[in-house]
């Protein structure tokens, strides 16, 4: 009785806020009740934007459903689910569709947050040419079930990219491709139907407003740098962070780490959470076992969070063969933010196309079951340095700057990739990656409070011609002040 929506001519008058989906896909995949349910929490969802109610947060936000069923493409990659090309042709026809539609005109307007549904089998990742040395995805390719397009993605030196229904205007002719700085917000949902559709409903039970109480943060060896930064930072935001004990941070083991989620993670506290160690997909590795034996043992896995894990009696997390969106609840998780700078720790492992194994309860779907509103990981390999916040450190330091209240969540990320685009100079290959792989998943739309540090008043300067040039231009005069840093190779 399903009948697939055609592709749309145009946008609705003032959209600003759009939700991809492959109806037909949804069906397919998930039985007839499950994908039902799904679209009805979306439908309501929408309604619930574009209704006239008296919730401040959904002010200036107009929704609409854009059905992708129509895309011709999607065939080609049907018959050859594993091709590269074929994929990445689905891609293009939805941005350009996008783009005959009025979502995504260079002049600006259209779409500024956009709401990916599914994970990459119902709308597409962009496989993005990994031309990094160090840490290519082609040495991930083996944790990846064979004869899956993920594996077929990392094996052919290809990352993941949502960057590109997000970017109106990509700049051309970098590298003899194009180079994607988002405009518009952008956010995935994933995974099950049931993690799908409770995350629609959290938005509305929560009127759409992030209240974060808490702060806690972890890190160990080159990430103890970003891990200071982060909790001062998260200071701002939440009432003072608690980082992970016993300190130096490169002590903690999994106990430890435990213990911190116990605290941090209290009855009703939503919590901002900056989770930095070596990672998989669905692993983490505590500082201890990392600096000393690598125990497998002492891995913390995703696993542990539901079912008859070690951490299922304060997250309350049911294991996906038995959740119930309607009969859970909003999960302990409910309204927290959650991010890392770990490797792969965002890379979505699909239990429809990959199958159910372990490894297939990726941290991803595991925070959404958990009620997160929202999960931010470089879905490939993460980069930093030893002695100074770098790469995806400071991708990751520069989103948390723009939590500040003033923007929506998904817009807080993109700002910051274009921060980090715009003080990036000599942009490289891995300054591609860094930004490319860094996704959101969760809605984009999520309000955060203001923060209660307040922002430092703009300085002004008047600007004056300049003798040689005719530009304008002011004359500064800085004096920095250093502060000696010992390390194991010198003191800088």
């Amino acid at each position: 009785s399903f009948q697939p929506q055609p592709l749309a001519t145009s946008l609705d008058a003032n959209v600003n806020t759009i939700f991809l989906v492959n109806e037909s896909r949804l069906y397919r995949a998930f039985d007839p009740t499950g994908a039902g349910q799904l679209m009805s929490a979306l439908t309501a969802l929408v309604n619930d934007l574009n209704s006239d109610n008296t919730e401040p947060v959904n002010d200036g936000l107009v929704a609409q459903i854009v059905y992708l069923d129509g895309i011709a493409e999607y065939g080609a990659w049907d018959a050859t689910p594993c091709d590269i090309d074929a994929a990445n042709d689905v891609v293009v026809a939805i941005t350009a569709h996008l783009v005959a539609i009025g979502a995504m005109d260079t002049d600006g307007t259209g779409a500024d947050y956009v709401t990916v549904v599914g994970g990459d089998e119902f709308v597409p990742f962009a496989r993005m040419d990994d031309l990094t040395q160090t840490g290519n995805q082609e040495q991930y390719a083996g944790a990846i079930t064979d004869g899956t397009p993920l594996r077929a993605a990392f094996e052919t030196r290809h990352y993941l990219s949502d960057n590109p229904y997000c970017d109106r205007d990509p700049i051309q002719g970098w590298l003899n491709g194009e180079l994607y700085v988002p405009d518009a917000a952008c956010g995935r949902v994933v995974e099950s139907w049931q993690e799908i559709t409770r995350t629609f409903l959290n938005y509305v039970e929560f009127d759409g407003m992030l209240d974060l109480e808490t702060g806690a943060v972890a890190a160990y060896d080159f990430l103890q740098d970003v891990g200071n930064a982060t909790v001062d930072q998260f200071s701002a935001i939440t009432a003072p962070a608690t980082a992970i004990e016993p300190t130096p941070f490169d002590l903690w083991t999994n106990t430890d780490f435990e213990a911190m989620l116990d605290t941090a993670f209290g009855p009703g506290d939503p919590v901002l959470g900056s989770f930095n160690a070596h990672y998989n997909h669905y692993q983490l590795l505590p500082a201890f076992s990392s600096a000393n034996t690598e125990n497998p043992a002492d891995f913390v896995p995703s696993t542990d969070l539901y079912g008859t894990g070690d951490l299922k009696s304060q997250f309350g997390i049911e294991a996906d063969s038995v959740f119930d969106p309607f009969t859970s609840g909003a999960g302990q998780l409910a309204g927290s933010l959650l991010m890392t700078v770990g490797c792969n720790a965002g890379v979505s492992w699909s239990d429809i196309v990959v199958g159910t194994s372990p490894g297939s309860d990726d941290w991803a779907q595991v925070w959404s079951r958990s009620g997160a509103a929202g999960y931010v990981a470089s879905n490939g390999f993460a980069y930093g340095h030893p002695f100074a916040v770098a790469a995806t450190e400071l991708q990751h330091l520069l989103f948390v700057d723009e939590l500040d209240g003033t923007k929506r969540l998904g817009m807080a990320l993109t700002d910051a990739k274009q921060e980090y685009f715009a003080r990036s100079g000599v942009y490289g290959v891995y300054d591609d990656k860094v930004m490319g792989e860094f996704t959101l998943y969760g809605l984009p739309i999520w309000q955060l409070p203001l923060s209660a540090t307040p922002l430092p008043d703009i300085e002004t300067y008047d600007l004056q011609p300049d003798a040689s040039t005719g530009l304008a231009s002011v004359s500064l005069s800085i004096t920095p002040e250093y502060t000696a840093t010992p390390t194991d190779v010198g003191t800088f």
